[in-house]
């Protein structure tokens, strides 16, 4: 609506103040991040970053989940407050993902698709380049091969405009400013989930039958991703009790390089 009406944020606090000219008013709008950040609305405004939920602060919710099926929860959800609420606590964790993922009406089917394309053109181009780094860390030249673009500067203006939407994040490693050793990752979990395990196999799921398709799509490849989230729950750990490890987190982030026995990984560096 904004995009097909110009000027409509202005249009908007023109009209409040025309309607309400001396009254003290609280007009709540909501939308993207960006979106809020990026618009006027002629009056004074405040934005408000509303974050998806913590693990631990969805353990406080679902309690009747044993401890890895609340993982497995946050492996889908990423703690998406929209997502969550479609989970039914009187079901097994496979149910949910069967009823939110692997069926054609769940919530999960289209939905990071459908966030896309209300902030981006080309949604095919995009779901191309998830589909490259959907295994996790992955260096830009490894992106041009397992893409049509072409070339590193075609997929860097693509990568940078869903770095700028919160779905990609790209890491150097701890204390290094090298852009070069820059690796891209999905760091919107559902997004990720969904890259993994749906976008591929939606025709499928449509005409799934009586197949048991979370064996079939989900099961062979799950553990790969929970490392990746399993990874973000223990900083979430760190950062959430630091008197238990007697550390004072300031910043958290990897490291990767040469070392003493060639190439080394390090999943967490605290300082």
């Amino acid at each position: 609506l904004v995009n097909a009406i110009e000027g409509l944020p202005e249009l908007i606090g023109t009209y409040l103040s025309y309607i309400f000219p001396k009254r003290n008013i609280m007009l709540i709008l909501t939308g993207s991040k960006q979106f809020m950040d990026s618009q006027s609305f002629g009056t004074n405004h405040v934005s408000i970053h509303l974050e998806n939920l913590s693990f631990s602060e969805m353990r406080d919710s679902f309690r009747s989940f044993p401890d890895y099926d609340l993982v497995t929860l946050y492996a889908m959800t990423g703690g998406d407050p929209n997502l969550l609420r479609h989970v039914d606590p009187g079901k097994g964790i496979r149910e949910n993902i069967d009823s939110m993922c692997l069926s054609s009406d769940g919530i999960m089917f289209d939905l990071p698709l459908r966030r896309m394309m209300s902030h981006l053109r080309s949604p095919e181009a995009y779901c191309s380049l998830l589909t490259a780094i959907s295994g996790g860390l992955t260096p830009m030249k490894d992106i041009v091969s397992r893409t049509s673009m072409g070339s590193s500067a075609a997929c860097s203006t693509y990568l940078s405009n869903l770095v700028d939407i919160g779905i990609v994040e790209k890491e150097v490693p701890f204390h290094e400013r090298n852009s070069r050793k820059g690796l891209y990752r999905i760091s919107d979990i559902p997004t990720a989930f969904w890259t993994r395990f749906i976008q591929g196999n939606q025709s499928l799921i449509e005409f799934r039958g009586d197949e048991d398709l979370y064996g079939r799509i989900v099961e062979k490849g799950f553990e790969q991703h929970m490392q990746q989230v399993f990874r973000e729950i223990c900083v979430m750990f760190i950062k959430e009790n630091p008197s238990l490890l007697d550390i004072d987190p300031g910043n958290i982030g990897r490291w990767w390089g040469q070392g003493d026995s060639g190439n080394e990984f390090i999943d967490i560096v605290v300082e």
